[in-house]
Formats: C-alpha cells, structure tokens, sequence
C-alpha cells in the first residue's frame, strides 16, 4: 500500500474513534441517540431526509417554552384543562420531559394538580397509589417536538414536611417557589430549574446539560452532581457547617469563593475570609483512591459531596 494511502486510512480511523469516544461520552451523560441526532441536524441541516428525523417540525423544546410562555411563575389559566386534587400526600414523584412544572402552595391540607395545553402525545397521567402522588409524560424527544406548543403544569403543596419530593425534567422548565421535604431530588436535562426556597434533610440536584439556580437549607447531606451544565447553589449557614468533598473533570467547582477543577486546584481572592480556619501552607487534601478532593476546613457535620464533569457548580453560603 503506497505511503498516501496509509495516512489517508490512519486519519480516517482516528477520525472514527475520536467520534466513538464523542458519542460514548455522550451517552454516559444521559443523552439519546435521537437527541444527538436532532442536535446534528438543528446545526448542521444536512439529516433532514432521513426518515429518524423532521426537520420541518424540529423546534428547540427549552427555547420555544421560553418564547412561547402564556404564564409566567405564580400566573394560572383561567380554565386549566386538567384539575385534580389529592389527600393524604406524603410523596410526590414527578418524571416527565419537554414541560413548564411550577411548584406553588397550597390553599388548604391537599395536593392540588392543574395544567393547560396538554396534547395527548404527551400521555401526561397523574395517578395516586396510597399516599404517593406520580406525575409523568412520555420522554420521547422526538415525539415531544412535534407536539404544538407545551403543556404548563401547577404542582400546590399543602404546609408540612413530605417524605420525598423528586422532580425530574429531562427539557422544559421547572420552578419551585418553596418546598419542604426529608427526600428533595431535582434533576434537569437540557432545561431550566429555578428554586426560591427549599428545606431537605438530603437533597439530590442533578444537571445535564442545563441550568440550576437554587436557595435553600440542607440538614444532612448534599449530593450535587453536573454534567455539560450548570449549578449555582445558595446554601444557609457558613462552610465550617459542611464536610465538603469534590470529584471534578476539567470544569470547575467553587465552594464558598474557592476554585478547584480536574486540572489543578487554584484559590480566590476570598481566601481571607477563612483565616480562621484554612492554612494557607497546606495544599486540599486530593485522595487518589477515591479521586477526590476534601476541602480543609470544612470539617462540619453536614456532608455534601459535589461531582462536575465539564460543566461548573458554584456553591456559596449566606454566613461567612
């Protein structure tokens, strides 16, 4: 085989393993084959005469909800299509994909679920099985973007703790304006999650490739985890409440004012604010069994625990 030839097949299998890693990595961070597929083509044009693919009815979920909003936070229709109540809630599980979720409170003791715009291809159902409440959408991207228009989806929650509170929305939008909860799991995947206020003993937060902005008061432990995305958490209480432990890839973590990431770990100008407790001669504990970095000085009896791929996670804490 002539010299040409062989670099021509050399670059043409590093090409084909660069995108087999691509596409692995991909899908270890939850996204379909649809999904890349319909990115590909919102991008480049060039998939819209293969049969897995619409081009004339491909919209962005995340955007059109955003520019299309009839409601905005706190707002309700007038004649919601869909309006049920439940009794005796203690916990509510909500897995569903390309709709607007507003967590709002409840006039009185029960659970009260309204929406608008609910086309059928959705298959929204909302059944009660004892004192567990269940809220899903079929997940189908795909299908979900054919679908004209969204559905928005009021969630009341009456006074009270619940045992677990876990809101799922793989695109779309959530917000939260308060919860209380032992169990509060929030997770996003290409979408938005805003939360005013929330109160956990555990709390999960979750993000693919989109955006959480949350406030609230962990008790226990904290398990933040970000892929291609974004987290800012607003945490009550100081740093010295927190056993704070990272797993970071090549983007960032800041907690409490101080950077670290895969690459190496940097600190902030803030580094005066934790004179009292932080060594400035001693370098973050990094634990190369568990891939880890325990951030000295913040050796309290709350855990959290944060995991970053390529994305970045901001902690901060209302006290200093």
């Amino acid at each position: 085989m002539k010299n040409g030839w062989k670099v021509f097949w050399i670059i043409c299998g590093s090409i084909f393993c660069l995108g087999a890693v691509f596409c692995i990595t991909g899908r270890a961070m939850g996204a379909s084959f649809y999904e890349m597929v319909d990115e590909v083509d919102a991008r480049m044009g060039f998939l819209s005469d293969w049969n897995f693919v619409d081009s004339d009815e491909h919209t962005d979920i995340a955007s059109r909800i955003s520019d299309e909003r009839d409601y905005g936070y706190g707002e309700r229709a007038e004649e919601p299509g869909i309006k049920k109540s439940y009794s005796g809630i203690r916990k509510i599980d909500v897995d569903a994909a390309g709709i607007q979720i507003q967590v709002l409170a409840s006039p009185d003791k029960d659970v009260h679920v309204e929406a608008v715009n609910v086309d059928k291809r959705l298959r929204f159902k909302c059944t009660q099985e004892r004192d567990e409440l269940d809220i899903s959408t079929t997940k189908k991207l795909r299908l979900i973007n054919r679908i004209d228009g969204y559905a928005t989806v009021w969630l009341f929650l009456p006074e009270g703790r619940l045992e677990e509170l876990d809101l799922e929305n793989e695109a779309g939008e959530i917000y939260v304006a308060g919860a209380d909860a032992l169990d509060f799991k929030l997770k996003v995947g290409a979408g938005q999650a805003e939360v005013d206020s929330f109160t956990a003993h555990t709390a999960d937060l979750e993000c693919g490739a989109g955006q959480i902005r949350a406030t609230g008061t962990i008790q226990n432990e904290g398990d933040i985890e970000c892929g291609i995305g974004e987290i800012v958490l607003n945490l009550s209480g100081k740093a010295t409440d927190y056993n704070c432990n990272i797993e970071c890839g090549i983007g960032e973590v800041q907690i409490g004012g101080r950077s670290f990431s895969g690459i190496g770990v940097s600190k902030s100008g803030l580094e005066d604010d934790y004179d009292d407790y932080y060594d400035e001669d001693d370098d973050d504990d990094y634990d190369d069994d568990k891939e880890e970095y325990h951030v000295k000085g913040t050796s309290g009896s709350k855990e959290l625990l944060v995991e970053c791929g390529i994305g970045s996670v901001q902690v901060n804490f209302t006290e200093s």
